[in-house]
């Protein structure tokens, strides 16, 4: 029972590969499967878990009802353990995953094999009966039949246990799968926090080295300069003037560095995180001459620091790739609130984002995704040689996750 045609085929080639021979017949729905049981007997079924409109436990259930003692191995891509103990429970006999079907031979030959003994004592208790019906039976004959039984019954309990040592041992696995996988997944966030606060960290360094270095080495030439400039205003007054040109563009360069340390070296100080996008898009505007609005819309949430802290650093980001990168001469940043959704957008008239560029390119965009997942929200970026380039940081606040997120507990201001 496949939906995929394919995966039937891969299937045929392990039996085939197995040894056997099989004669077999795909189907996918409730009326084909009842239709093939009805026409011939089948020595044993194999079936997906999950298959649109008819899955593995319906199929179950269809032959149960029929009434066939037929071996039902489940074969799925994928099925937690749960799910897999859920199974066993309703009758199936054993599983197999798509990816490890070295186990489906070995499993059909076992399952072919119990099937065979259930088959024969069921055929000893129908002619023990019968026989006992039609000529009787002596007390030795019925203790030997009891005996045979008993023994049967034996191989059964046994086959049972290793049934149960079976699961007992796949269940095990797949919980030290989960367990590597969270071990992973931990990993990841360690690494993703190591990356911003490094980034962080480089950040600050190059705006105190603007100020304390480059900052002072400028005002020691400006200096110089203004001493020059005395002392050419006796000797040649027009040289005294090109130096005091050369003095005024200097101080205009100590004073555009100290505003470039400054935004470097910000932080986002716990204040209300639409005065700080304010504040923000004001030293933007002053410091670089570009067109920077800042707008908030609807009953605004009062956020944990750590989360209005990303979303400064994600505007901060957004705002710099604009003025570097896309070129703009215009920005808007808007800070949205609808019901439990919380919207940040921060949009530019510059060049279109590049849709592919090398990885190196990326370093902003890929920290301003680290920056969403960690607060559980989602980035998103499009595009447009007309419409310009906006980025979007959707922040779910409280019921359902967006889609590989989680949602982010606030109060209402």
């Amino acid at each position: 029972m496949e939906d995929s045609e394919n995966d039937a085929l891969l299937l045929l080639r392990h039996l085939q590969k197995g040894g056997y021979e099989p004669i077999s017949q795909r189907v996918e729905t409730a009326a084909a499967m009842l239709a093939a049981l009805e026409q011939q007997s089948w020595d044993i079924i194999i079936s997906d878990y999950v298959v649109p409109g008819f899955g593995g436990l319906e199929a179950l259930a269809l032959l149960q009802n029929k009434g066939l003692d037929l071996p039902f191995i489940i074969v799925s891509g994928h099925i937690g353990e749960e799910v897999a103990v859920e199974a066993m429970k309703a009758g199936a006999h054993d599983y197999v995953m798509k990816d490890n079907l070295r186990r489906l031979v070995p499993a059909v030959e076992r399952e072919l094999r119990e099937a065979e003994i259930r088959c024969q004592r069921k055929k000893a208790e129908q002619q023990l009966k019968s026989t006992a019906q039609e000529l009787g039976w002596t007390v030795e004959e019925l203790r030997k039949t009891e005996e045979q039984l008993r023994a049967r019954n034996e191989e059964l309990l046994q086959a049972r246990d290793e049934l149960e040592m079976r699961v007992a041992n796949r269940t095990a696995a797949l919980s030290k799968l989960n367990a590597k996988l969270r071990q992973q997944i931990e990993e990841r966030r360690r690494l993703e926090q190591e990356l911003l606060d490094i980034t962080e960290q480089e950040r600050q360094r190059i705006g105190i080295d603007l100020h304390d270095d480059l900052g002072q080495q400028l005002t020691g030439i400006a200096f110089m300069l203004k001493g020059l400039q005395q002392k050419l205003q006796k000797e040649n007054p027009a040289r005294a003037a090109e130096a005091g040109k050369i003095h005024s563009q200097v101080c205009h360069s100590i004073q555009h560095a100290h505003d470039v340390a400054l935004d470097l070296a910000s932080d986002y100080q716990g204040i209300d995180l639409s005065v700080a996008l304010n504040q923000l898009a004001g030293r933007v505007q002053s410091l670089f001459g570009v067109a920077c609005d800042c707008k908030t819309n609807g009953d605004l949430v009062s956020l944990q620091p750590g989360v209005a802290a990303h979303l400064y650093k994600i505007t901060q980001e957004a705002l710099t790739n604009a003025i570097k990168h896309g070129k703009a001469r215009q920005i808007a940043v808007e800070l949205t609130q609808e019901e439990q959704k919380l919207l940040l957008s921060v949009w530019n008239n510059g060049s279109p984002f590049p849709t592919e560029s090398c990885p190196k390119s990326r370093m902003g965009l890929r920290i301003m995704n680290y920056r969403a997942h960690l607060i559980g929200g989602a980035l998103d970026v499009k595009s447009d040689e007309k419409k310009g380039t906006t980025v979007t940081c959707s922040l779910l606040l409280q019921g359902e996750a967006l889609p590989g997120t989680k949602a982010v507990p606030a109060m209402v201001a």
